[in-house]
């Protein structure tokens, strides 16, 4: 397996943010480094969200920016961590100094720690890893061929161990695309779309987080969920009941037609699973929440069959998302939870 790493355009971020700090900001060497391909990576994954345009403009004028005028929910949502970076950016010099010198064989271990939780015929020719300051709300995704990290976030909230946690959280998002690629979408009933939806964090939480929820258990002795931040851990599952009655509401709205497109399901996943605001929270706050409950939802009902089936059931599912309601329900029946059949 081939490993890609690359830092090239931390130190000059760095540097320009101290600019920014010092409000000597050469805007010609920003849009030098925003033209460099890690970036070009990062804002055609955004496709939109954020706009080169408006991220110089919240990068360049951070300190005169009003939190709660901005309108862009990425930005917003990264105010809180941008102010930390430039808190401490000698810090961030330091850390990120550190991390470059971690072995080619550390990032290997974190790609064969994914792959135990895929298809065992699912084969890495080739992993690439991309450090930068990211633009938008993720601190880790993968694109492509590429699993990308946002330095400002890994740095002020992951130890090393849980940093390493995202590393294989990340790649295993590579190989569930792999798999993906290889589904008919088209063809699947929206019911099957809904459940396929929960499936990418979910499992990656199961398998390289070591997740443990209200209806999954740890695979490993390890400690359970490492790498998830912790009050947002404790709150989702906390939480557990009333998720999963809106999950529940959720299936009966497309069971009876209510719920009928595509668009409409992805506005619920958007507005409901993948919102980062505990239910008291005033939407001008920054978000409480580092994961969102298609994490921890994912995690238990994905997870429950693996616990109850194995790994190769799992993949089975995944490949057939419409028998997920039976295989499902008969994992919750036979570990005594009946009350939460769907």
């Amino acid at each position: 397996m081939k490993i890609n790493i690359s830092f090239e355009v931390i130190d000059e971020m760095l540097e320009l943010s101290r600019q920014v700090k010092d409000g000597r900001l050469d805007m010609e060497r920003l849009n030098r480094v925003l033209d460099h391909p890690d970036y070009q990576i990062e804002f055609e994954r955004y496709n939109g969200r954020v706009s080169r345009e408006e991220f110089i403009d919240f990068f360049s004028n951070f300190f005169s920016v009003n939190y709660e005028k901005i309108t862009n929910r990425d930005l917003k949502t990264r105010y809180d961590n941008m102010k930390y970076l430039f808190d401490n950016i000698d810090y961030y010099k330091t850390e990120c100094n550190k991390i470059k010198q971690f072995s080619k064989d550390i990032f290997k271990k974190q790609a064969e720690i994914a792959k135990r939780g895929l298809p065992d015929d699912l084969e890495f020719e080739e992993v690439s890893f991309i450090f930068n300051i990211g633009i938008g709300m993720s601190f880790g995704y993968p694109y492509k061929d590429y699993t990308v990290y946002d330095i400002v976030h890994l740095i002020r909230n992951e130890t090393f161990e849980s940093f390493l946690s995202v590393l294989s959280h990340e790649i295993h998002h590579v190989g569930i695309s792999q798999l993906e690629n290889t589904l008919d979408l088209d063809k699947l009933s929206l019911e099957g779309l809904f459940y396929l939806y929960f499936s990418g964090e979910g499992l990656a939480v199961k398998y390289c987080n070591n997740g443990e929820g209200n209806l999954t258990k740890r695979i490993y002795d390890s400690e359970p969920n490492l790498g998830m931040d912790l009050f947002t851990w404790k709150y989702l599952n906390d939480d557990f009941e009333d998720t999963f009655q809106t999950f529940k509401k959720h299936i009966n709205m497309i069971r009876s037609v209510e719920l009928s497109t595509r668009e409409n399901l992805n506005k619920i996943f958007s507005d409901y699973w993948m919102n980062a605001y505990t239910s008291e929270q005033d939407k001008n706050e920054p978000p409480k929440l580092k994961q969102s409950r298609n994490y921890s939802l994912g995690n238990d009902i994905w997870g429950v069959i693996h616990d109850v089936f194995g790994k190769e059931k799992v993949y089975e599912v995944f490949k057939n998302p419409e028998c997920f309601p039976d295989v499902y329900n008969e994992a919750v029946k036979k570990i005594g939870k009946d009350m939460y059949t769907i």
